[in-house]
């Protein structure tokens, strides 16, 4: 009896005993940081205000199949991906918490990919830091609450590196991976041009990778497929240009700074990202020593700074910089900032450092979900609605700043005719050139016009401005005709 009773015990001391403990509590620490980037991206989900690209997106996704194909080949490819999806999850409910759920799934969906990728390029610790720090930054939080395919392009080129690691490190033959990886490559590019950045880190990591002469022409050939089934959105842009980037301003020395501490966060958490990206660099620089052992650093360097270089460069010319655009570099910042983290040599101070970052983190994001919405279109609405009169005009500077407005009419049950509705930036105009008689009164809402000159009435017109009211990010103008003054 003695003998059996030692026998377990040495079993359960035995190292294979210790890697089943360690890898149960590896996957239930995953678990438990899925759950928390979870209820972090539900809390408040429908509490701010529909903005105007969220209305725009829930426009397209209720148009019919014709309708909807002529706008992606004419205008919105960029982000087809998720309208497609979109179009189908409508059916499940179009009011904000609804539609911002989509969003919602692929933000915590990349949680465990952001481990397993950080396993497969440094190690367990440092795919587990890299999965929390991924799962409490406010940048990522506030476009999983958005209805826009930022967090769907976000997974995709997770995903796609995660295969991509895989393949360097797979038999040539690896079928299977080359298959995902070719899906999730073509994938994300379609779900947002920027992913190609991405992939064009990937490129880069090429010449650092472990790739033997047999499997480099395979991987080649695999990033020339993605190219080529991706062509469709190729010929868009090259007809297109960046025209449908035309609201884009160019970016400023602040502007590159706040994306920044969009990526690490701001005050006390930017301090610690840049000691944990210098111990990083630290740990690349000792691994260089090692053949074949600095590769990892390479892409995932690549990949946090490949796309803030081109779209920096790009915008000498035509402004192509946006933070929204450039969230596919958070994983990577994520993940260097990880293996800083990890390789700090004391348990005790990389613990209380990891926990300064997530503490600080959660606290910022108590902030932001106080926050009002981007754009207060439902307040907006609510009041020009109760102060309308039925001969009144409504007057926006285009459909887009129209979509936000119609959708929160139609949720309130308001009949408007349309009739009443004045589309485009010289409102004074379409008033003048109307077979019907004028209005009484017009109501313009703008949305963060650059220059109101355009659109604010002229004397000739007969119109004079009584009051504007403002909301966060729109505002509504009232114009009463001179002779009722």
């Amino acid at each position: 009896m003695a003998a059996v009773h030692g026998q377990n015990a040495e079993e359960k001391s035995s190292p294979r005993a210790v890697d089943r403990t360690v890898h149960l509590g590896v996957r239930w620490g995953v678990i438990a940081i899925c759950a928390l980037a979870f209820a972090l991206r539900v809390i408040a989900l429908g509490s701010k205000s529909v903005f105007a690209d969220e209305a725009a997106s829930i426009r397209f996704a209720k148009l019919d199949w014709l309708s909807f194909w002529h706008l992606i080949w004419h205008s919105e490819a960029n982000m087809a991906l998720y309208y497609v999806l979109l179009r189908f999850w409508v059916r499940l409910g179009d009011g904000p918490a609804a539609v911002r759920f989509l969003s919602v799934l692929p933000g915590v969906a990349t949680v465990p990919v952001i481990y397993l990728l950080g396993k497969e390029l440094f190690s367990p610790r440092s795919g587990l830091i890299a999965g929390l720090l991924f799962a409490v930054n406010g940048f990522h939080v506030a476009y999983s609450q958005a209805a826009r395919g930022y967090s769907l392009v976000v997974l995709l080129v997770t995903l796609s590196s995660y295969f991509f690691v895989q393949a360097i490190k797979s038999p040539p033959r690896a079928s299977r991976v080359a298959a995902l990886y070719l899906l999730t490559s073509a994938a994300s590019l379609y779900a947002h041009l920027f992913a190609g950045f991405v992939l064009g880190a990937q490129c880069v990591a090429l010449a650092f990778s472990r790739f033997t002469r047999a499997q480099l022409p395979r991987q080649s050939a695999r990033m020339l497929l993605v190219v080529l089934l991706s062509c469709p959105l190729l010929l868009f842009t090259a007809r297109k240009g960046s025209s449908p980037l035309a609201w884009v301003q160019h970016p400023t020395a602040m502007d590159v700074y706040h994306f920044v501490t969009y990526l690490t966060g701001s005050g006390l958490k930017l301090l610690l990202y840049a000691a944990a990206f210098f111990l990083a660099l630290a740990e690349w620089r000792r691994r260089i020593r090692d053949a074949g052992m600095s590769w990892p650093f390479v892409f995932v360097a690549c990949w946090l700074v490949l796309p803030i270089f081109c779209t920096l460069a790009i915008s000498h010319w035509v402004p192509v910089f946006s933070p929204r655009f450039l969230l596919i570099c958070l994983p990577a910042s994520v993940l260097l900032g990880s293996e800083g983290l990890a390789e700090i040599p004391r348990p005790g101070m990389r613990t209380v450092t990891t926990g300064l970052l997530i503490v600080s983190s959660l606290l910022s994001l108590k902030s932001y979900y106080h926050q009002p919405g981007i754009e207060d279109w439902k307040g907006a609405t609510e009041y020009l609605v109760g102060r309308l009169g039925r001969q009144d005009a409504i007057g926006f500077t285009s459909a887009y700043t129209l979509a936000p407005f119609e959708y929160y009419v139609q949720h309130s049950g308001t009949v408007l005719e349309s009739r009443n509705f004045i589309v485009g930036p010289r409102i004074a105009h379409a008033t003048a050139s109307s077979r019907t008689r004028s209005p009484e009164r017009i109501w313009v809402m703008l949305c963060d016009e650059p220059d109101h000159a355009e659109i604010v009435l002229p004397p000739a017109s007969s119109y004079v401005r009584q009051q504007t009211a403002h909301f966060r990010g729109v505002e509504v103008v009232e114009f009463v005709r001179g002779g009722s003054c």
